[in-house]
């Protein structure tokens, strides 16, 4: 379901509160509004998101003509709410501006900033503290209305206003973006005729109600008015106040020419500050859970299997006569196991040997062997989250090879590794050196980071690593810096069909290299074209099989074939940038 769906449907469900019945009997409905009733018990379910705001309205019904229920929520403390004269709750009223800070002032009176207050027949409550604000600016594009939410609520939970989910969110244990403070509305409508709601999670209200010892008391004003069809079906009249203890509400009711019920409900948390506490230390000394996984050896051999609990390692350094596995000790998993991060960019990042998740460190060091076994080492597997743990372990295999030499180097025998690794070579070069020449358009780092060897043997991997090579590398070289490198004019004509790579290297040749020597530099981007045409974009069938079998043949394996092609796009561009370093002299 999508978010405007979810949306729209939470607006339906509180519309029906008010303006859809379980019954015929006009009566019923007029007396009792079961809808109303119905809601308001839902509200103090646990499972449930608390409303702290709604203006929903509608019409044309067979027996209602007009129904509107309107929702405004405060926080009042408990030591308030002891003292507070319970016979006059229902007799509430609020501008709507209630609750916004103003600065007064002229020359008869001092000038001070101080805050518009409820109306409420009981006065205590006057200084309640209002979670919604509702706010309107005719500077604004759209949402001329809008809300602001009460900053202390915001800032203890640690949420922050996001425009496409139109939610204040935080991030959960897992990293994953939360909402837990909704706004629904009307899209299609004017703002003055929208309906609109905000939600919070109860769970989040609970917490913070009771670290601040204060409780929600929720004020609802529904009416129903009648629809012509329906005139002389109600012949008793009422007007009276109605008060409950489970929940705690109070109301008063009138019914004669419409239904009008106003009133409040009065919901408390479900801890006390210090149970609350309690429970929050729990959560953040819980014990921590390990999973056992197969270990092997630097040079490829099988140990046995471990757990990744700490105190069941030791650290040879300093442990030398230890029975414990070395915490070092390497382990081996099948390549699929890094397709959860490369498949979602926005939240993990893969950079040098290193997994990261919106910011924060989640894999310290990892690296893949010649057999394309995804390494890293026992001791890391145990700083993952259990539920990571788990994941790992599922594709935890055998070791097919030993780990590979970049790793052994590095972290063995503490020495930089300087051989080249053709991608991240490469990678290293289009970010670092060609952001300021002028035959090389900028290209968000975004995608220099999606790129990847392909280490699964699948042929999509495969696919999308050529044509995210073609983008990053070929659809960023400036046609019109080559073609005037070339000499050739603004306006001839002749050679119109001529793309960047044609003029690159005719550019070449233009600067004194032999036709032989430019299109050498030229090839590799030329193929690139041609394998981004024949396995990424157009052709399939038995040509797409043929070319397939000819790569594997040529190269081994996938990741061979990219190792291979980047090395010598590598060559070729960094010929290129020693021709026209910075701005090319144009």
């Amino acid at each position: 379901m999508g978010a405007m769906s979810a949306r729209t449907d939470k607006i339906n469900d509180l519309r029906r509160v008010v303006f859809s019945h379980d019954s015929d009997d006009l009566e019923h409905i007029w007396f009792q509004q079961p809808g109303l009733i119905r809601f308001l018990d839902g509200q103090v379910k646990p499972d449930e998101p608390v409303v702290l705001f709604a203006f929903v309205h509608d019409s044309e019904d067979r027996f209602i003509e007009h129904a509107r229920l309107c929702v405004w929520t405060v926080l009042v403390s408990e030591s308030t709410l002891a003292s507070m004269d319970t016979s006059s709750l229902d007799e509430w009223n609020l501008p709507h501006d209630y609750g916004m800070w103003r600065l007064y002032g002229n020359k008869e009176q001092p000038a001070e900033v101080s805050r518009d207050h409820f109306s409420f027949g009981d006065q205590s409550l006057i200084d309640g503290q209002p979670l919604v604000f509702p706010r309107k600016f005719e500077g604004r594009e759209v949402d001329k209305e809008y809300y602001e939410v009460n900053q202390s609520l915001l800032h203890a939970h640690r949420l922050h206003w996001t425009r496409q989910r139109r939610a204040w969110c935080r991030l959960n244990k897992a990293k994953d973006v939360e909402e837990v403070i909704n706004w629904y509305s009307d899209n299609d409508q004017s703002d003055s005729e929208r309906s609109r709601c905000i939600t919070i999670d109860h769970e989040t209200l609970d917490r913070y109600m009771a670290a601040t010892n204060t409780v929600l008391i929720q004020m609802f004003d529904s009416i129903l008015s009648p629809a012509p069809t329906a005139g002389g079906a109600v012949t008793d009249e009422i007007d009276d106040k109605v008060a409950s203890q489970t929940p705690r509400r109070y109301y008063g009711r009138s019914v004669v020419t419409r239904s009008w019920y106003h009133g409040i409900q009065i919901m408390t948390p479900r801890y006390s500050a210090r149970s609350l506490g309690i429970k929050m230390d729990e959560e953040g000394n819980s014990p921590k859970r390990y999973k056992k996984f197969i270990i092997g050896t630097i040079k490829g051999e099988t140990k046995g299997e471990t757990s990744c609990d700490p105190r069941c390692l030791s650290n040879p350094y300093y442990e030398k006569a230890s029975d414990k596995p070395s915490e070092m000790s390497p382990v081996f998993f099948d390549p699929c196991v890094l397709n959860k991060y490369k498949d979602d960019l926005d939240k993990y990042k893969i950079a040098c040997r290193q997994i990261s998740c919106r910011g924060a460190e989640l894999l310290k060091t990892y690296h893949v062997n010649d057999v394309n076994q995804v390494v890293t080492y026992i001791y890391y597997l145990g700083l993952l989250p259990y539920e990571e743990q788990r994941r790992w372990q599922l594709f935890n295999e055998a070791p097919k090879a030993g780990i590979s030499e970049e790793a052994f180097c590095t972290d063995f025998m503490g020495r930089p590794f300087t051989k080249p690794v053709a991608l991240r070579d490469l990678r290293h070069f289009l970010k670092r050196r060609l952001t300021h020449v002028e035959w090389y358009k900028p290209v968000s780092s975004g995608l220099h980071d999606q790129l990847f060897l392909p280490i699964t043997g699948a042929k999509k991997e495969w696919n999308e690593t050529i044509g995210l090579l073609s983008k990053i590398v070929n659809e960023h070289l400036a046609k019109s810096f080559f073609r005037y490198k070339a000499g050739a004019q603004p306006k001839e004509n002749d050679h119109k069909q001529w793309q960047s790579i044609r003029w690159m290297e005719e550019a070449l040749r233009a600067s004194g290299d032999q036709r032989e020597r430019a299109r050498e530099i030229a090839e590799p981007l030329r193929k690139l074209q041609e394998l981004r045409n024949k396995l990424y974009a157009h052709d399939t069938g038995a040509k797409r099989a043929q070319l397939y079998e000819s790569l594997l043949m040529e190269h081994g394996s996938p990741r061979g074939h990219i190792e291979d092609l980047c090395t010598r796009l590598l060559t070729s561009l960094r010929y290129i940038y020693e021709r026209w370093p910075g701005d090319g002299g144009k």
